[in-house]
């Protein structure tokens, strides 16, 4: 009967040793590495290296939660100068005007309407190339508008904290003497 008794306490005994550890090693706060990915959920396929999201083309922020092109939609003020041209005359020409902004068919995409202050100049493409710069796809407006109008190329910079952004795009515009090609530099204030 003393064995018995001694084999259940001995159980007994083992049993409350296991259940303790098991308790104080599941109830123990791991202090957390900087340079751990236990604590990050990247999202939108990013991928957690020493402790920081690394985002894919198209997202940013701590967890890849940020599509870039979320930061352009709206109005923008534009206000432009003409730093070169095959026309001498041009150079200086200066302008201001309002511009709308909005998504286009990718996550790093935009498209802009009301170009130069005319309606007809919508659906211009651009292409976010990093999380703070731009470039200026093609475009051309049909030679059926006056002035018939077509940009070439450009890029542009974003100052996320003051919502600037500067850059410079080339662009040929159709008058009575022919085409003016023009390099314009801009800057975009957004309302």
């Amino acid at each position: 009967m003393k064995k018995s008794y001694n084999k259940t306490l001995l159980t007994a005994i083992v049993t409350v040793f296991a259940f303790i550890s098991v308790t104080y090693v599941s109830c123990i706060k791991y202090t957390k590495n900087p340079l751990s990915c236990d604590y990050h959920a990247c999202q939108n396929g990013g991928i957690c290296y020493h402790g920081v999201c690394n985002c894919p083309s198209g997202y940013d922020s701590t967890y890849c939660n940020t599509m870039w092109s979320d930061k352009y939609p709206g109005l923008w003020t534009v206000s432009e100068v003409v730093t070169g041209s095959n026309y001498p005359w041009r150079k200086g020409l200066d302008s201001a005007y309002t511009i709308k902004v909005r998504k286009g068919g990718t996550i790093t995409s935009l498209l802009v309407d009301s170009f130069m202050n005319n309606t007809y100049y919508h659906d211009i493409p651009l292409q976010i190339t990093t999380s703070s710069t731009i470039s200026f796809n093609p475009y051309y407006c049909p030679y059926n508008t006056v002035p018939a109008f077509a940009i070439k190329s450009g890029t542009g910079a974003l100052d996320v904290t003051t919502y600037t952004m500067k850059g410079t795009y080339y662009r040929e515009i159709q008058d009575s003497l022919g085409t003016a090609r023009d390099t314009v530099n801009y800057t975009m204030t957004k309302l």
